[in-house]
């Protein structure tokens, strides 16, 4: 079989003959256009798109491809195989396969494989709704639910998103909720710390201090202090900013 490369650039087209076949690499509007012709009666597929652009590195594999001896059932699979390839490797459906292949992977770490909460995981996932797609990126173990004996979540319905430690929520493990992690007539601070308002009456191993935001104080324990803040966000969890900037230890007793 003979076939006939003629190269172009932009804007002139790239043409390929091939057993009968045209393949036709042409540009439109600064974007590629493949197009495959019959050079006969009819235009077997055009693919008009450019997310259907096939790169420079597979026009050469195809390319080469058909240029060597073949019978014309051949050409013509290796023409569907390249065009196949090509809208496979830029349709965005191939992401949407990665994705439910890893919700797959999370449903059944979550709840263990082959079990109803899995499938229904999968199935929500499938559809683009569902516990994966609101917290598929969450470590599964780190799923607030009630778990059974082999520490899988119990139930689709009661499995929810990691809970939020940086609003001081906790998972209740009995429930399957996220619950506050402060003890009573404590406060969250913003950096997921709960601390008790002076207010609520210091222990005798801890003092109370004024914290920067004005109007609060809070019991503190004795230690070093630091490092310097501006926020109590700027301080680790069991710090708040006092009045001077510097994070100090908050009573835990």
């Amino acid at each position: 079989m003979i076939c006939s490369l003629g190269e172009g650039s932009t804007p002139q087209p790239t043409m390929l003959s091939c057993a009968g076949f045209l393949y036709v690499r042409r540009w439109s509007g600064g974007a590629v256009v493949n197009q495959v012709q019959n050079t006969g009666r009819q235009v077997l597929l055009v693919l008009s798109k450019e997310r259907t652009e096939m790169n420079d590195s597979r026009f050469d594999a195809f390319t080469k491809a058909l240029a060597t001896p073949t019978s014309r059932r051949t050409a013509l699979r290796r023409i569907g195989g390249a065009i196949t390839g090509a809208i496979l490797a830029s349709w965005p459906f191939g992401h949407t396969l990665a994705s439910n292949s890893a919700c797959a992977h999370f449903c059944n770490a979550v709840f263990g494989a082959d079990t109803p909460a899995a499938k229904q995981c999968i199935s929500d996932a499938a559809h683009g709704k569902g516990l994966c797609h609101q917290c598929g990126s969450a470590t599964p173990s780190s799923i607030c639910c009630s778990r059974n004996s082999s520490g899988y979540c119990s139930s689709y319905s009661g499995a929810h998103c990691p809970c939020n430690a940086t609003q001081c929520q906790k998972c209740d493990a009995t429930a399957g909720t996220c619950v506050s992690s402060c003890a009573s007539g404590q406060v969250c601070l913003s950096n997921g710390s709960c601390a008790t308002p002076c207010s609520s009456g210091c222990p005798s191993d801890c003092d109370c201090a004024s914290g920067i935001s004005l109007g609060t104080s809070y019991c503190f324990s004795f230690g070093s202090q630091g490092p310097n803040c501006t926020t109590d966000s700027d301080c680790p969890a069991g710090k708040f900013c006092n009045f001077a900037g510097h994070c100090t230890f908050l009573c835990t007793t």
